[in-house]
């Protein structure tokens, strides 16, 4: 959103949730100016907006007026703080939101970093597929420690392993949670235990799409960002991208990245590292493979 202006802005391709009378629903923006805004759902499913969006442009369904969102540099400053809060268990969860390529576990993980914790002895890194059995297993075996699910969307969604969450993220002193039928099997996991960690889940999903009673138990950081936020975020990043790469290569492709910028329908960090890797390949010729890479 923009500060100075009266009414969100909201560009094509930007995932936000819009309120109509009756719902609230997530989707992509795929028309944003001098007309309707329609928001194309994960179902398939359209729905027309008109252009006053100060009644239409919310962040969570429960909201009753629009509220402006922190520029991105102050969102990733509460992200470190509420990242370090879970970390010294002053918090049992943190949910991390926001589409791919943003960055959010080079964040997340450098926090825990800065903060001196080391991985695969005070946190964790969980990635991919958990099953709700295999969650269960990883919060015992990484117990009292900071355990990062990254892209492990089945937890949050299962309804077996959301029962489990609702248990290990409570705000009760003891935490106590079980797999019952554990006990028919024997071997080293048992059957419950009081779990003293903390769990940050990292996800692409849509904030709405996760179960309200580990939203509910989690501190939440959404980072949404415009286009215009994703270039800004590019170029604070850029000198520590590929460090074998010049100052002049880094240069050339946030030039080439901000230039075709309406034409990449993905725009991430992804994107420029794409393109710097291939300015480093083919230093000559490369910029016709970068246009084709990146605006198809």
């Amino acid at each position: 959103m923009n500060r100075a202006m009266s009414s969100p802005i909201i560009q094509t391709e930007d995932r936000r949730i819009f309120r109509s009378e009756k719902a609230a629903i997530g989707g992509v923006a795929s028309a944003a100016h001098g007309g309707p805004i329609v928001p194309h759902t994960r179902e398939g499913h359209e729905q027309s907006f008109g252009t006053s969006l100060g009644d239409h442009c919310w962040t969570t369904p429960h909201q009753r007026r629009p509220l402006l969102v922190p520029p991105i540099h102050e969102r990733l400053n509460l992200l470190s703080q509420a990242v370090q809060m879970v970390a010294q268990k002053i918090l049992p969860s943190l949910i991390l939101v926001g589409p791919p390529g943003l960055g959010k576990s080079y964040e997340v993980t450098g926090t825990l970093h800065a903060l001196g914790l080391e991985r695969d002895h005070d946190y964790f890194l969980l990635k991919g597929y958990a099953s709700a059995r295999g969650l269960y297993e990883s919060l015992y075996r990484h117990n009292d420690c900071v355990l990062v699910c990254d892209d492990c969307d089945n937890a949050l969604t299962d309804p077996v392993a959301v029962e489990l969450l609702k248990g290990a993220l409570d705000s009760y002193d003891v935490r106590t949670i079980a797999w019952l039928s554990a006990a028919k099997r024997g071997g080293a996991i048992p059957p419950r235990f009081d779990f003293t960690g903390a769990v940050i889940f990292i996800s692409n999903r849509l904030l709405v799409e996760i179960d309200e009673p580990i939203r509910n138990r989690s501190l939440v950081i959404d980072l949404q960002m415009s286009r215009a936020e994703m270039l800004e975020r590019m170029e604070t990043l850029l000198p520590r991208f590929e460090p074998k790469a010049t100052a002049e290569q880094r240069r050339l492709a946030m030039n080439f990245v901000r230039h075709w910028a309406p034409n990449i329908q993905q725009l991430s960090l992804r994107t420029l590292r794409a393109v710097l890797r291939i300015i480093q390949a083919n230093p000559r010729g490369w910029e016709q493979l970068a246009v084709y890479a990146t605006t198809r």
